[in-house]
């Protein structure tokens, strides 16, 4: 009897609350600190999940290219060794970026409030934090990381496309039958 008699009077007084004003539904129209919340996209979950998916598909690819050297290298040696070239330092880059969300993480929750943040962590960190950020040697260490990285993978890309590009084998049939035509003529 006790217990329904404690229930009744909590819902009555949350039903007084919310008539009266005093619950948060009458207050505000909506929650006042969402407009400050980041998008579900930068939070630090997600910026985790991403970064480890490529990881994990960045270490499969490598094994699939160590695997099949044996086919690659005789095909086109410079492409295979720009390959390996580009997943390694993508790799490097992968492992280096989680090292340092993971460690930023860490180092957040060994103090008050023990708990992580919601937002993602700033690979390289922004300007603003750059007093209680990294070194010059860092910041200039990472962005040659990050600019191998891609030139490498794009280098990769244009001489494939290059090698590949049916245009290009259409205008080099071309060119050679003009030159043939050409020297038919002298």
């Amino acid at each position: 009897m006790c217990t329904s008699f404690l229930a009744a009077s909590m819902y009555l007084f949350t039903v007084l609350c919310f008539l009266t004003g005093l619950g948060s539904c009458s207050r505000y129209l909506e929650d006042p600190y969402l407009k400050y919340r980041p998008p579900f996209v930068r939070s630090l979950p997600v910026q985790l999940l991403l970064t480890g998916v490529i990881l994990t598909l960045t270490v499969v690819l490598l094994i699939h290219l160590l695997f099949t050297a044996q086919y690659h290298w005789p095909l086109a040696p410079v492409n295979y060794v720009l390959q390996i070239s580009g997943v390694t330092t993508l790799l490097v880059s992968l492992i280096a970026t989680i090292h340092v969300v993971l460690s930023a993480s860490l180092e957040e929750s060994s103090h008050w409030p023990y708990m992580l943040s919601y937002i993602a962590i700033e690979v390289p960190p922004s300007d603003e934090d750059f007093s209680e950020g990294w070194s010059t040697a860092e910041r200039t260490t990472w962005a040659v990381m990050t600019a191998s990285t891609s030139g490498l993978v794009q280098v990769r890309r244009s001489l494939f496309t290059t090698l590949r590009s049916p245009f290009l084998i259409g205008l080099r049939s071309h060119t050679y039958s003009f030159l043939l035509f050409y020297t038919r003529l002298n």
